[in-house]
């Protein structure tokens, strides 16, 4: 088989089966053949070489569709100490992206997996408050994940996270104030010492809210089981339904929406 024998037969098995990248397919093994040809091959050895066009494009498809295999759900763990933090979203990503805009990245590690993507401030025991930053980090994600938990924490930085779905939320701030979208969740725990949380809207079956002396504002609820915490914080649902609402205070105060 020749050149032209070899590539004609390319040609008709991708015609064929028609995968959606079939001309990047034929060009790579046109140029594959030139190159052999050139590095000394006979054609028909360089034929030979590369094999039935048939098994060529098999390999190809099963290849094409292993990279655009994405898991059914994603977990992720972001940690963050007096550096803010953004979640966004992008259309153009496969994995998530860390910028970390003034924020020092030796403080950080990152760890990834193809269902995962952990970033965590290491800086805790030693060098803490030298560590200490003010940089805005910002993770971007794929548009397409489908999340199954998620855990935002920070110890005094600021967090912005314009909206986020998955089936386990989770919220921790000691010092920092989170401002957060469109919350929706079947599990949302919110935790804090004495940060505050500003929740434009928040839909979930189940929701717990802690703090001591923090502040928790939800602009929309609709809950179906809400357990509200407080010590010396304070507490108000602006609108909404809550189907089922536990709620203890210290001294705290805490206002819910008839």
């Amino acid at each position: 088989m020749d050149k032209k024998e070899f590539l004609d037969a390319l040609k008709k098995e991708l015609d064929e089966r028609n995968p959606v990248n079939k001309d990047a397919i034929y060009a790579k093994y046109e140029k594959r053949f030139d190159l052999a040809v050139e590095a000394g091959f006979t054609p028909e050895e360089a034929a030979a070489k590369f094999g039935d066009p048939k098994d060529i494009v098999s390999k190809e498809m099963a290849v094409k569709a292993e990279e655009g295999k994405t898991p059914d759900t994603f977990n992720m763990n972001l940690d963050v100490c007096s550096d803010s933090l953004t979640l966004a979203y992008s259309d153009d990503l496969l994995e998530p992206r860390v910028d970390f805009n003034g924020a020092n990245p030796d403080n950080y590690q990152i760890d990834k997996g193809t269902d995962y993507f952990n970033l965590r401030y290491t800086n805790r025991v030693t060098g803490f408050f030298k560590g200490r930053t003010g940089g805005n980090i910002v993770v971007t994600v794929p548009s397409f994940l489908k999340f199954e938990s998620v855990r935002f924490s920070s110890i005094a930085g600021a967090v912005h996270v314009k909206k986020m779905e998955a089936q386990d939320i989770r919220f921790n701030t000691i010092n920092g104030h989170l401002d957060l979208g469109s919350i929706k969740g079947d599990k949302v725990r919110l935790q804090s010492t004495a940060g505050s949380m500003d929740v434009e809207e928040l839909i979930s079956a189940d929701v717990v809210f802690d703090t001591v002396s923090g502040k928790l504002n939800i602009g929309m609820a609709d809950i179906k089981d809400l357990h509200l915490s407080s010590v010396t914080g304070s507490i108000n649902v602006k609108s909404g339904h809550v189907t089922s609402a536990h709620t203890s205070a210290l001294s705290g105060k805490i206002t819910m929406a008839s």
